[in-house]
């Protein structure tokens, strides 16, 4: 019976992908109307969805957005410096490694959407500008590939903290970090966001000895 009630619930999945409207209110629907509990029906569409690479949270043609947050916080209004891609990236980092900026803290943010039923992980770098302003770089690792934005603002104002520590890093450094791993592709089971984000953490060197290091589930 389990089995049985497991095929329905993918087939059922797979139906409302292939229609292309995986929004919430339909998985809704269509679980109702398929007889399956909501909870494993979620389940299976967001692999299915996750596998098939149409993911979106806002809907339309998937669960999830290209990094996995609304697309709201995707823009930077405060600034405008926002990249998509490693060219764009190392540009802007060559460019703070030219005024001299160091990052001073690096966290890393949680994001729940859908229900709280899935998070996106995400690195925030912070630096001062010249102003004396605090500035955030975020970083952002999901199927498209690798995504930044600039912010004087709350980087994930919806979002927790899992990890952080103050650290002494060169844009220059980071920079040579992220090549490092730049031909490795987007792997959903191991290498994620979280993946992403805790190996870039583990590479940052804490600026203070002694200091508490964090990681995830601490």
């Amino acid at each position: 019976p389990y089995l049985a009630a497991a095929a329905e619930t993918t087939t059922s999945a797979l139906s409302l992908l292939a229609l292309g409207g995986a929004t919430p209110s339909k998985i809704a629907e269509a679980s109702e109307s398929a007889g399956s509990d909501f909870e494993p029906f979620l389940t299976a569409t967001i692999v299915l969805s996750a596998a098939l690479g149409s993911a979106t949270p806002s809907g339309g043609v998937g669960l999830f957005h290209s990094t996995g947050m609304p697309a709201s916080s995707e823009s930077c209004p405060s600034c405008g410096k926002s990249g998509h891609g490693h060219d764009r990236l190392y540009t802007r980092l060559e460019a703070l490694a030219s005024e001299c900026r160091f990052f001073a803290h690096i966290s890393v943010w949680t994001q729940a959407f859908f229900g709280r039923t899935v998070d996106h992980h995400t690195l925030v770098y912070e630096y001062f500008e010249r102003s004396r302003c605090l500035m955030s770089l975020k970083i952002d690792w999901c199927r498209d590939g690798v995504s930044f934005s600039e912010s004087s603002e709350d980087p994930c104002p919806t979002g927790d903290v899992v990890m952080r520590k103050w650290c002494r890093l060169s844009p220059a450094e980071l920079r040579r970090q992220i090549a490092g791993v730049e031909d490795r592709p987007y792997d959903l089971i191991r290498w994620n966001c979280r993946h992403f984000c805790q190996h870039f953490f583990d590479q940052t060197p804490e600026a203070f000895a002694g200091g508490r290091h964090g990681s995830f589930g601490a």
